[in-house]
């Protein structure tokens, strides 16, 4: 009776037991967690405090590497704007009664070296400077531009001369005179239609790009000339190297030459052309046949019939044995026709930073 008594206070005092080591536990694992707190806090001040009591950024070990870089970065600029200034025509300062004088010396250059290399030129080619080679003198604000077109219109067809091409039909260039002026309101072409609409897709006008910086300028020339497919690529290598900074920005080229008649390679007999019939092919081998001096015969009612050709022993009439066509003998379509090309090249004109807007610096 007595224990039955005590059997509350016994579990009272267990549960109590229980719930006083539950706080012990939790009083502990909260001591640790403000410690490690204050500690963090501690070290987040002390590194406020290093921040705040340091020498204010940048520091002189930064300013010494930034003013290494820049001067690399300088040096580097200066040498590549050297490069591309050296390539940069600068035109002499004239009048424009002194224009067609430049001109006129530019045209006989170039006339002169079509002489030389035995070009076709079009009677009173003008190089596309017409307007000024039949006497019309230029805006004195026009010069120095219309000067550097000439320099690169003489320098570019010089290259293209030597090279030994056919025929030159056409040269292009920016006709920036007729263009509406800085500040002019109501600027129309001669066709009632904005100029910047004026021309086909493409043309020497879309070509031009100024920098917003003003360390370069582009202009565009286009060229179209008939050579020959060796003559094309003699051409495409002499541009890179010329003294103007020229870029071939789109070329096409055309073979106006009748589709080469196809020929068997493992005997050098023609073949007859895709949609030719049985009578057709017949024809032609008739006709190989006789230039050949081979039999022929035709039955009644029957198709022509060719004796096949020999292999091995010569022809009658002495005629050669058939062969395999060699490597030069088949590839025959394109080596000796003229192709017509269009060739569009953009002409680069540097300047430096200090440079106005208006003149390239030497």
């Amino acid at each position: 009776m007595k224990i039955r008594t005590l059997v509350p206070l016994i579990v009272a005092g267990g549960v109590s037991a229980v719930l006083a080591v539950a706080l012990a536990l939790w009083v502990a694992g909260s001591v640790l967690r403000h410690r490690e707190v204050s500690r963090d806090l501690t070290s987040t001040r002390a590194e406020l405090r290093r921040l705040v009591d340091r020498v204010p950024f940048p520091s002189a070990e930064n300013v010494e590497r930034a003013a290494t870089n820049q001067a690399r970065i300088e040096a580097f600029f200066e040498t590549t704007i050297a490069e591309f200034l050296s390539r940069t025509y600068i035109p002499p300062a004239m009048e424009p009664a002194r224009f067609p004088i430049l001109l006129q010396r530019a045209i006989g250059s170039m006339n002169l070296s079509a002489v030389s290399n035995n070009v076709t030129v079009p009677d009173r080619f003008m190089y596309g400077f017409d307007r000024y080679a039949r006497g019309q003198l230029p805006n004195k604000e026009d010069i120095p531009r219309l000067a550097r077109q000439i320099h690169a219109v003489e320098t570019i067809t010089r290259a293209i001369f030597s090279a030994k091409i056919r025929e030159i039909v056409s040269i292009e260039r920016h006709v920036f005179e007729e263009e509406a002026r800085p500040g002019a309101e109501g600027a129309v072409s001669r066709f009632n239609e904005p100029v910047e609409q004026r021309g086909p897709a493409g043309g020497p006008a879309l070509g031009y790009v100024e920098d917003p910086e003003h360390l370069f300028v582009r202009e565009r020339l286009i060229y179209e000339f008939r050579a020959k497919e060796n003559t094309l690529w003699a051409v495409l290598d002499l541009l890179p190297a010329l003294p103007v900074f020229c870029v071939i920005s789109d070329i096409d080229v055309w073979n106006d030459a009748p589709r080469p008649a196809p020929y068997n390679p493992a005997d050098g007999t023609r073949r007859a052309p895709e949609g030719v019939g049985a009578a057709g092919a017949a024809a032609m081998a008739y006709d190989e046949a006789m230039a050949l001096g081979q039999p022929t015969a035709r039955g009644p009612g029957q198709p022509l019939a060719v004796a096949p050709p020999a292999t091995v022993a010569p022809g009658p009439m002495g005629t050669p044995a058939r062969r395999p066509l060699k490597h030069e003998e088949r590839t025959v379509a394109g080596m000796t026709e003229t192709l017509r090309v269009r060739m569009q090249v953009d002409v680069y004109s540097f300047r430096r930073p200090d440079a106005s807007a208006g003149e390239a610096a030497p």
